[in-house]
């Protein structure tokens, strides 16, 4: 079963994803419905009518009368009728031709936020016994091309909300613990993103736009891309995982070796990651993709960290000009916005995604994407662990403000046009402009701007014990016996005792 010449329905008796909206209603996925008829009423000619062609084939050794039922939604906007110059029996080996018809009416004209709908389409086929094979499917319909008047939703704020917790959490939980590796800085503890980094992101995201946005082949591109988004998720999810089981104490049974070096929490964390993936692949559940996305972006946060102002500065505009070139190429070569287009063809943990409060044209879900969420997170722990190297709280406090204040913006621009811009171009000025009005309040603008400042969260880690009854020569507390430094590590003096 086909719309003649664009898609097909119906293969080996099995419906198509996209012609299914079952899952947006209810709110179990994120996948766009199919968008097969648009006509445009600029003229507000409602006698005129828009029809697709339905071709029916009999592959079965069996006769069977054929009746084809379509409706609407919600029944206000749009009519709908059927028709056929067939004879309604079809024989076998053969085909015949339905034609949907759909008409707008006064209503839509009048409210054109409501000049759209589902259009529920069920063909039923009777054999010689009166037994009914009933094969229903569902599309959107508009009376306008242009339509998208409706960008906003709630659940936007909440996804938001959600975001700004995550980034705290990446802020402040980023030192690596399931393995050591030792460096010529003492303990590894993530890459710096420097020149060479901020210049590979710029290749890797500008040619693959590039040959997304101009090959023939999109399908083909965008199963990589998603392929790819799987293996990296099941590897973070595994890291991730294994992260937070390191977090029990020297000894826990999650610590126990099963083998060679190889741990408990090591074949617990691949058991979960393995159940995570395989039900994501079965379900395409948007909460799995998130939870996905979010191991995603928690390991970044571990294994990337910028430290200094002037390395984040660069690759904060890299993104900006990449992220806002794509979306204007978006716009004015296809006239779709780039969040609808995104989730059309990368449908994939790498957004996070929460479905809309409301029915939307085109959407069923708000999202922003994993690297909107991971990049400011690694920003906000840069100033976080600067703040502590100053001890003071006012990076951190005014940057979280400023990511606010951001956002803001960003909300009210979705609200007052219709095509979405990148969360980018106005999040990362504002946290950018933030901290270095608080860097020239305090006159640290050239310390926190080209210094790499001593990382004591993440590059030494001091405690304090077995001090009692320690004395030095002149009689009071020797705290350099009492202080514990990482393994591997070079004795250095105190920073108490500079």
């Amino acid at each position: 079963m086909e719309y003649t010449n664009i898609d097909i329905v119906y293969n080996e008796g099995t419906l198509q994803k996209e012609f299914d909206i079952s899952p947006i209603l209810e709110r179990r996925s994120c996948t766009s419905p199919k968008n097969l008829i648009k006509i445009d009423t600029k003229n507000k000619n409602l006698t005129q009518e828009d029809y697709e062609a339905l071709s029916i084939t009999n592959n079965d050794d069996k006769t069977y009368q054929v009746f084809v039922e379509q409706s609407t939604h919600t029944n206000k906007s749009i009519t709908t009728r059927q028709f056929t110059n067939d004879n309604s029996t079809l024989s076998t080996n053969q085909s015949m031709i339905y034609y949907l018809y759909q008409n707008c009416t006064e209503y839509s004209i009048q409210h054109p936020e409501k000049a759209w709908d589902y259009i529920y389409v069920k063909v039923i086929l009777q054999d010689g016994q009166d037994n009914n094979h009933t094969f229903p499917f569902q599309f959107t319909y508009t009376c306008n091309e242009n339509y998208n008047f409706i960008t906003f939703d709630w659940s936007l704020i909440i996804l938001i909300s959600i975001s700004m917790m995550l980034m705290a959490l990446l802020t402040r939980f980023s030192r690596i613990l399931s393995f050591n590796l030792k460096g010529q800085d003492g303990q590894f503890q993530g890459f710096k993103i420097d020149a060479t980094i901020t210049i590979f992101y710029f290749f890797m995201y500008a040619i693959g736009f590039f040959l997304f946005f101009n090959s023939e082949y999109v399908g083909e591109l965008s199963l990589v891309v998603k392929v790819s988004t799987y293996l990296m998720g099941f590897t973070c999810s595994l890291f991730i995982i294994d992260e937070a089981l390191c977090l029990s104490p020297d000894g826990s049974v999650w610590k126990r070796k099963v083998c060679y070096k190889i741990r408990l929490c090591e074949v617990f964390s691949f058991m979960l990651a393995s159940a995570f993936m395989t039900l994501y692949l079965l379900t395409q559940a948007w909460y799995l993709s998130d939870l996905i996305s979010i191991f995603i972006m928690s390991t970044i946060a571990k294994l990337f960290k910028f430290k200094k102002l002037k390395s984040a500065v660069l690759f904060l505009i890299i993104c900006i000009l990449l992220d806002g070139t794509a979306a204007f190429l978006i716009f004015f070569t296809s006239n779709t916005s780039y969040n609808s287009l995104t989730l059309k063809k990368l449908n994939c943990p790498i957004e996070l995604q929460l479905p809309l409060l409301e029915l939307q044209y085109d959407r069923s879900c708000a999202w922003i994407s994993l690297f909107s969420i991971a990049i400011p997170g690694l920003y906000m722990g840069f100033t976080y662990r600067f703040d502590k190297n100053k001890r003071t709280f006012s990076y951190t406090i005014f940057t979280g403000l400023s990511l606010i204040i951001g956002y803001i913006i960003w909300i009210t621009t979705t609200i007052v046009q219709t095509y979405s811009i990148p969360s980018s171009v106005f999040i990362y000025p504002s946290i950018l402009i933030g901290t270095i009005l608080v860097a020239l309040k305090r006159n640290e603008l050239q310390s926190i701007w080209d210094t790499e400042f001593f990382d004591e969260f993440l590059e030494k880690s001091y405690r304090l014990s077995n001090i009692y009854g320690q004395h030095d020569i002149v009689g009071n507390l020797n705290l350099m016996e009492g202080l514990d430094q990482c393994p591997d590590e070079q004795p250095i003096q105190s920073r108490i005792l500079k």
